[in-house]
């Protein structure tokens, strides 16, 4: 999995003092998932220590324990409360987790009360959290979370309609994971493998960091299938553990070469490609990478391509021209045709230009 710096929101905020390990492995969170959890034999009591309720009565010891599914329709007087569980392939300390709720409709759930499962931590939120595509990071101040399958975080609240409400990334940290603290600073995080789902009146998203089997979402140019990490980069594809299927709202990004410095490639959107600074190629992938492969060190300048059917000119990259069915005049400045520094004799194209956008920026209008 994907190793990056955690940096944190919170200004002067560092991660608790660092626990001795108690085995070889403790501080490698690599495989970590992110559960939500609802006790089937929940009662409800005003004014309850839920994090407390968890350790004392709820607590679960292994995946198969975990419920993603809530059923009936609770009322204010009839409340539900269900957690977010950090689990492991073993037991583990942490000092961090981000994490957020994804897409779903606000009036899936009401929350009226809700927080973190930490005694010394201190929370980081989003402006509108709980709400939808929001998130939190709590941080712990003075000792680490340890062992395995332990709550992080409560939710109490009820629904009326049905549905499923997912766990996502802290958009603020763009992020959902755990972070440890191996000195020195800043510290080292590590992206949660799976991340599971609430379901009320359906199943939810079942989450398990020892089960090689989980599957989610695959996006392998721009097509979605639903397969397992494994199997989804190993066919080249990008692994959206948070997206259990490929239904609606869920799209495929659609992703193409990005090149910088005339050399460098990497596989992103448009406008993670844009945010570097860098030329998008849609429908390429970088060399040794399969499919129409885009060789970054010859990408030229834009120069003036004749589409073979329309017969109309636009500006773009020699090899976004060939592969878009096009015939590319390298010879040629422009698509104007009193360009002084194009060529005596007619255009590339016998219709006029219609206009200076590349042949993926009309694409990317267009499609």
């Amino acid at each position: 999995m994907r190793r990056v710096l955690l940096v944190m929101a919170i200004a002067g905020l560092g991660f608790g003092a660092q626990v001795t390990p108690v085995s070889a492995n403790v501080d490698d969170l690599s495989q970590g998932v992110i559960i939500a959890h609802y006790p089937p034999d929940f009662t409800y009591s005003a004014g309850m220590d839920w994090c407390g309720e968890y350790d004392n009565v709820y607590s679960i010891a292994s995946c198969g324990e975990q419920n993603n599914r809530i059923d009936g329709g609770s009322t204010p007087d009839n409340r539900v409360v269900w957690y977010i569980v950090s689990g492991f392939e073993e037991d583990k300390q942490w000092a961090g987790t981000s994490f957020g709720l994804g897409e779903y409709t606000s009036t899936l759930f009401y929350f009226t009360a809700y927080g973190p499962c930490l005694a010394d931590g201190l929370e980081t939120s989003t402006g509108s959290w709980p709400g939808p595509n929001q998130g939190t990071t709590v941080v712990a101040t003075t000792s680490n979370w340890e062992g395995n399958f332990q709550v992080v975080y409560h939710f109490e609240g009820y629904t009326y309609t049905s549905g499923v409400l997912p766990i996502g990334v802290d958009p603020a940290q763009g992020v959902a994971g755990h972070g440890t603290v191996p000195p020195p600073y800043p510290s080292q995080f590590y992206d949660a493998i799976c991340l599971g789902a609430m379901g009320f009146d359906t199943d939810g998203v079942y989450c398990c960091a020892d089960d090689p089997g989980t599957t989610a979402a695959c996006c392998t140019g721009g097509v979605c299938t639903v397969e397992t990490e494994e199997d989804c980069l190993a066919g080249g594809g990008t692994w959206y553990s948070a997206e259990a299927t490929c239904d609606a709202p869920f799209e495929c990004p659609i992703e193409g070469a990005c090149c910088w410095n005339q050399q460098s490639c990497t596989i992103r959107t448009l406008e993670d490609c844009d945010a570097i600074g860098g030329n998008w190629h849609e429908g390429f992938t970088c060399p040794g990478g399969g499919g129409d492969e885009y060789d970054c060190t010859i990408e030229g300048d834009i120069q003036p391509c004749c589409d073979l059917i329309t017969e109309v000119c636009t500006m773009n990259y020699e090899q976004d021209c060939v592969q878009g069915g096009g015939d590319f005049f390298e010879s040629w400045h422009s698509c104007e045709l009193t360009d002084p520094e194009n060529p005596t004799g007619e255009g590339p194209c016998a219709v006029m230009p219609t206009g200076g956008e590349t042949w993926g920026s009309i694409k990317t209008i267009y499609r």
